[in-house]
């Protein structure tokens, strides 16, 4: 069976779709999967070997006549709509796909899809891995599966033995001493709560203050500049930058070298962004922090099957904010993560490295 997955959107939201392929794989053995991802995505892909081919979506006319010609060449049975452009979900009901799954929630998708499955995400706390892998409940039947468990679909990523080689290089070579390698990325698009950057500015002191061997990578895109600046004017007169603190730009070095270098660190500290997942995959402890709106939340966009390796921080509540006071008393909760649960969190992840 050939079947074609659209998750065109942002790195997060596709890692987090990653079971739902894994699944599919792993209980239709003999299926053909086709992806349509975003351009974010696209350097990720070379890591997983699950599909057939991948087609990059980018909304303009000439790509959709692309798109269309290439849907029609797989001939595939099924079409499931994960997120993202709704594009594709046109496309497979006017090539008749038979089987045209995935989430009902905008009207284009009602108009659609003939399988899809309505879910009330914003009124249920559940994990978006869970919500994505729901939506796969026609597609058993219809491929003459029972519908099987969730167990064993964390992916893996196949590490290039070359990069690895690399980012141990670049480590080397970076920091004039060894010692424990810190990762800290506090940059995010969106509109999610942070951490305060005052906070991390704080931790990022008391880190290297109490241990004068601990290595840190300041991790960034073009993107993230609101909250790296202030961060950069902080440190980059003083002792400490270009010498314990290492900014990295993910758009010069690429997101392979970096998902290397990621591998490579003793933890990894950071919002609810993809890198926290791709550092959550990689196996690297993670310090994360959440907000404690409700559809912001860590129990909904959280690490894929948090476990010792993985510690989450948010505000004691949740919270449904509907004007922009209460937005305003969201992110002051966002304070009540303080610099010091923050350090003793770390040092548990890094179990005496600290």
């Amino acid at each position: 069976m050939r079947i074609i997955i659209n998750r065109s959107d942002a790195i997060g939201d596709f890692l987090l779709t990653l079971p739902v392929i894994i699944g599919i794989k792993k209980h239709i053995p003999d299926c053909q999967i086709f992806l349509i991802h975003g351009p974010r995505v696209r350097d990720l892909l070379p890591f997983f070997p699950w599909f057939k081919d991948c087609f990059c979506w980018e909304k303009n006319k000439t790509k959709k006549i692309e798109l269309r010609r290439w849907m029609k060449e797989i001939d595939a049975k099924a079409f499931i709509h994960i997120g993202g452009d709704t594009t594709p979900c046109f496309l497979s009901r006017f090539l008749n796909i038979p089987f045209r799954g995935g989430l009902i929630s905008r009207w284009q998708t009602f108009l659609t899809l003939n399988k899809g499955v309505r879910q009330s995400r914003s009124h249920q706390l559940k994990h978006e891995s869970d919500w994505n892998y729901e939506l796969l409940g026609p597609l058993w039947p219809f491929a003459k599966v029972d519908a099987p468990g969730k167990s064993g679909l964390a992916p893996v990523f196949d590490l290039s033995p070359e990069l690895t080689e690399k980012a141990i290089e670049w480590l080397a070579t970076s920091f004039p001493q060894k010692g424990a390698t810190l990762v800290i990325h506090p940059g995010m698009s969106g509109h999610t709560l942070n951490w305060p950057i005052s906070h991390y500015i704080e931790l990022i002191e008391r880190i290297l203050n109490h241990n004068k061997t601990i290595r840190l990578v300041l991790s960034f895109t073009p993107t993230d500049q609101r909250f790296i600046d202030p961060i950069k004017k902080h440190f980059q007169h003083g002792p400490l930058w270009m010498n314990r603190i290492m900014p990295f730009d993910g758009s010069v070095y690429g997101l392979p070298f970096y998902i290397h270098l990621l591998a490579q660190a003793d933890a990894f500290i950071g919002p609810s962004t993809g890198t926290t997942h791709l550092a959550h995959f990689l196996g690297t402890p993670v310090l994360a922090f959440y907000s404690p709106v409700r559809a912001q939340h860590a129990k909904r966009w959280g690490p894929y099957e948090k476990n010792s390796k993985t510690i989450v921080l948010a505000p004691d509540i949740i919270l449904k904010p509907k004007n922009k006071s209460a937005w305003q008393n969201a992110e002051s909760l966002m304070t009540q993560i303080t610099v010091d649960q923050a350090f003793k969190s770390l040092g548990i992840l890094l179990r005496g490295k600290i």
